[in-house]
């Protein structure tokens, strides 16, 4: 719901949050929530250590700032709370007809991907894309910058015209922190939780892993339509 009430994506590769974001009362959930928005947006597995992410949820409350944080560069302004990919380490991989990319974007080419390669797009990106409101556009550059494009022997296909228009190609984005079973447990057990304004314990993780219900959340929980969607089965 945090999520939902305050983000919202002016771009690709680029995520506004509302300052009142970091100035709720419910600061539990507010974590929980910005420490799986660093972990997305950052295309990182795992989530960013609870102690760090509070440290720097802290500093969001007092003002502006700019830092990163598990891949993520976090640009507090007076107009919002700013995400994107930082630009160290994108990676340039052989084009595949499916392929997880960077761990943020999952990529499918219509055509057999012969001599292509799937790199971050650079400062060319932004240039056929026009900012909305007050996107800082500096912002916009560097996300749109750190998106994947295809290229081909230095050029980047789709800025080089003629017949070198590249194939079809279909961007999803990918939430990382999903894409291991584990991860996916305690990651529903921990949106669950935030939800509702508790934490969970360890008992409590080991019973939403297995699927039991959890009484002490509350009847109307367990038999909410989202746990039931939610709350992943198996090993």
């Amino acid at each position: 719901a945090l999520i939902g009430a305050f983000a919202s994506q002016p771009a690709p590769g680029l995520i506004r949050l509302d300052r009142d974001f970091a100035s709720g009362e419910d600061s539990e959930a507010a974590v929980y929530a910005f420490r799986i928005l660093l972990a997305t947006v950052g295309g990182v597995t795992f989530l960013v250590d609870e102690a760090r992410c509070r440290a720097l949820f802290e500093h969001l409350r007092s003002g502006t700032l700019c830092a990163t944080l598990s891949r993520t560069v976090v640009d507090a302004r007076r107009t919002g709370i700013f995400l994107h990919r930082e630009a160290r380490n994108l990676p340039a991989v052989p084009a595949a007809e499916q392929a997880l990319w960077d761990g943020r974007r999952r990529i499918t080419l219509s055509d057999r991907p012969s001599g292509l390669v799937i790199a971050p797009a650079g400062p060319g990106a932004a240039k056929r894309f026009t900012p909305e409101g007050d996107v800082p556009a500096s912002l916009l550059r560097k996300a749109l910058a750190a998106e994947p494009a295809l290229w081909r022997g230095g050029e980047r296909l789709d800025l080089a015209g003629g017949d070198a228009a590249p194939p079809a190609m279909a961007i999803v984005p990918a939430v990382s922190p999903f894409t291991r079973r584990r991860c996916r447990r305690r990651l529903f057990a921990a949106m669950i939780a935030a939800e509702h304004g508790r934490k969970l314990n360890r008992g409590m993780l080991f019973c939403l892993a297995r699927g039991d219900a959890l009484p002490m959340l509350g009847p109307s929980l367990q038999s909410s339509s989202w746990v039931r969607a939610r709350t992943p089965t198996g090993q």
